[in-house]
């Protein structure tokens, strides 16, 4: 322990803490058809860290998004969206159906996650850290294809940059917009700096040049090169894409010299080019390859990463094919940012983490910083759990999120809760109370005791049980029984003098606990023994006050003493000294209160995770004001669980299954548990799973020792 501020620290061991480093990014919201919204998006996208990254979406009147947009939103990986110009009844839905937060474009750089992106000027180099450069935007009034090719600026915002280093001109001819594509020297390029992919899943791939052409004002074709040139691999991969416009390229002088200069690449691709248009035809495109110095693909087309040795650049003359479909060299998974690593000693309540910003940035800059940790282990990804680790936290993906200011030198104040209170945390986020039912409190105490760990031994549960002490219920279901086999009066008083008003605890032999339950029975039962949950003795059978008495083996002597009446007797010896057992009280009243099932299911899961945290029976009081109890409550490899067990399968009635799913869905559970100490059957795990899928929650089954998911 050490002294921290006052407050005691306890040393936890140490942990790696990566942080990276990402601008947060949206995605624009404009009305199908509207050149102007289009426009204004570019505008915005030009003064914001990874613009040239950020979709541009239209939305139909009816508040449709087509589903290739969707995807690339998905894709695209953003954090929120920005309503530019579609009516606010249908952004919001937009918004709900695409599960991001929405701010509009007034308030982009005021309100919401949007908020934490950095301006392109707070970054002193170029692209990729290349030259610093005068960025180029579109001619003013120029063509769409200008904009969306080299970026644009609101007049305002253009006269503001001015006396910055990142001062934007506007360029004399049309062609200055097509070189500057090509060598990286666009404005909408700057807002790439230092913003690379991180990580890739299923791509990329070497890819042909993309070679987009579009007929004046085009906004269709626009807006798809837009939104493809968002999801390239940059960092990863040198993958190429320029916008032409359908006229005039034969007239930019020694274009073509340009263009074949970028396609000297050194990947095994075949073409060299990939030709598209939306709005073109099949001439034109045709013409303008021609004039490109362009010769048709007659060859497979093929794009094969290779490892090791040399791969010579491509020369002349270059190929092309037509119109391919291009999306599925882009639809790989990414994640962004740049990281840096530390090895941080953590201390419970609060660690503090010091890590040198892997930005080379000019002061201060708005972004997001993702913390990812083995320290974060097991630990449920939900809202209330990020908030207890730091103030207005979230997660994005499986990492714990902030938004910051961030200089040289950045630093992050952690409170890690253990798994135990982080599945209080999420209990009590989804209810107006809860607390540890009798049960609860019952089964805590025996897993604190160490009898957890005893249950997943061979037939120890069936040892458990058959020396558990009759109560009450089982007398009157048995007398029921007898009585309904016309059992005489004599047996009936009998069996009520046995069971009736008992004060000691059940006790069995040995040859009734191998001919009632198994032959290896007694070996569980040594095993309670030795974790001191049972203990051995003999019997004696008093023929003076007529008792029968357990006699512990510490507590046994030379002679037999009756302990009620103090009579001499014998031990019980029908052939030599006869073994019983019997259990430890605590764990008597355990199983006869039922909750021997509970511990074996939490036993089974933290043998299958050592994270999981399991809360072995609660009490809820719902939002909704209704009253229940759950039997098993908690995170199991990360993800919330919550469920029912029973000591036999046939207690799963279709009725107490489906209420039992309802509140799993009501505790805001990713997945319903079922537990029994036998196997389950198919009906039972059948009928679970219909109500889980309807649901929409996982169905898992802890049966005995195992756990399996039921798909």
């Amino acid at each position: 322990m050490v002294e921290s501020r006052g407050r005691s620290q306890e040393a936890l061991g140490q942990a790696l803490v990566r942080a990276t480093v990402v601008p947060a990014r949206a995605a624009y919201l404009i009305a199908a058809g509207s050149r102007p919204g289009f426009r204004r998006a570019i505008q915005e996208t030009c003064t914001r860290w990874a613009g040239a990254t950020e979709p541009i979406v239209p939305v139909r009147r009816s508040g449709v998004v087509d589903a290739w947009w969707k995807q690339v939103v998905k894709t695209a990986a953003v954090d929120g969206l920005v309503n530019v110009d579609v009516n606010n009844a249908a952004a919001d839905a937009v918004a709900k159906d695409l599960g991001l937060p929405l701010v509009g474009i007034d308030h982009i750089d005021q309100n919401g996650i949007t908020q934490w992106s950095a301006h392109p000027a707070d970054f002193p180099h170029g692209p990729w850290g290349g030259p610093e450069t005068q960025p180029l935007i579109a001619r003013e009034n120029g063509d769409l294809w200008e904009a969306v090719a080299a970026g644009d600026l609101l007049p305002q915002l253009e006269l503001e940059m001015a006396d910055t280093t990142l001062a934007p001109h506007r360029p004399r001819t049309v062609d200055e917009v097509g070189r500057s594509q090509l060598a990286g020297h666009t404005l909408l390029d700057r807002t790439l700096t230092q913003f690379p992919l991180q990580s890739a899943r299923n791509g990329p791939w070497p890819t042909p040049t993309l070679i987009w052409v579009t007929a004046p004002n085009s906004l269709k074709d626009c807006l798809w090169f837009w939104n493809l040139r968002a999801l390239r691999p940059l960092g990863f991969d040198n993958y190429p894409m320029l916008l032409l416009p359908s006229n005039g390229v034969e007239h930019w002088v020694d274009f073509h010299e340009t263009v074949r200069a970028a396609l000297t690449r050194a990947e095994d691709i075949e073409p060299d080019v990939d030709l598209c248009s939306l709005s073109v035809g099949v001439d034109r495109l045709r013409a303008i390859a021609k004039h490109l110095e362009l010769e048709p693909n007659t060859q497979k087309r093929r794009n094969v990463r290779r490892f090791g040795g040399v791969i010579p650049a491509r020369s002349g003359p270059h190929t092309f094919d037509l119109n391919v479909d291009v999306r599925q060299f882009l639809t790989f998974g990414r994640t962004y940012g740049k990281s840096t690593d530390a090895l941080v000693q953590l201390y419970r309540p609060t660690t503090t983490v010091r890590l040198s910003s892997p930005i080379d940035a000019v002061g201060a800059i708005h972004t997001l910083a993702r913390l990812s940790s083995d320290a974060f282990d097991g630990l449920p990804r939900r809202p209330r759990v990020a908030s207890l680790i730091a103030n207005n936290a979230t997660w994005s993906g499986g990492s714990l999120q902030l938004a910051i200011r961030a200089t040289a030198q950045m630093h992050f104040n952690l409170a890690i809760p253990t798994l135990e209170e982080a599945v209080w945390a999420v209990l009590q986020s989804s209810t107006q109370a809860a607390h540890l039912s009798d049960k609860g409190h019952l089964a805590t105490r025996l897993n604190e005791i160490g009898l957890t760990s005893v249950l997943l031994s061979s037939h120890v549960v069936p040892a458990i049980t058959r020396l558990t002490t009759p109560r009450s219920k089982e007398l009157l279901r048995e007398l029921r029984r007898m009585e309904e086999q016309g059992a005489a009066d004599a047996q009936l008083v009998e069996l009520a003098a046995s069971w009736g008003g008992r004060v000691e605890r059940r006790y069995v032999s040995t040859d009734q606990l191998t001919a009632s339950v198994h032959k290896d029975v007694v070996s569980a039962a040594e095993a309670l023994t030795s974790a001191g949950w049972s203990e051995r003795g003999l019997e004696i059978r008093c023929n003076r006050c007529s008792l029968r008495s357990f006699v512990p083996l510490s507590q046994t002597m030379s002679r037999a003493v009756c302990p009620a009446c103090q009579a001499t007797q014998q031990y019980q010896t029908p052939e030599g000294l006869e073994m019983h057992y019997r259990l430890n009280a605590l764990v008597d009243r355990g199983s006869d209160q039922g909750v021997i099932p509970h511990l074996l299911a939490v036993a089974a899961l933290q043998a299958a995770d050592p994270h999981a945290s399991i809360l072995p029976g609660v009490d809820v009081t719902l939002r909704s004001g209704h009253v229940a109890e759950v039997d098993l409550f908690g995170v199991f490899q990360g993800q919330v669980v919550s469920g029912e067990a029973k000591t036999t399968s046939a207690q799963f009635s279709p009725d107490q299954i489906e209420r039992d799913v309802s509140l799993s869905v009501d505790l805001g559970a990713d997945v319903h548990l079922i537990a029994c100490p036998t196997t389950l059957p198919d009906a039972v795990t059948g009928a679970a799973k219909t109500h889980a899928n309807r649901a929409g929650l996982r169905l898992m089954a802890a049966e005995g020792a195992s756990v399996r998911a039921i798909d």
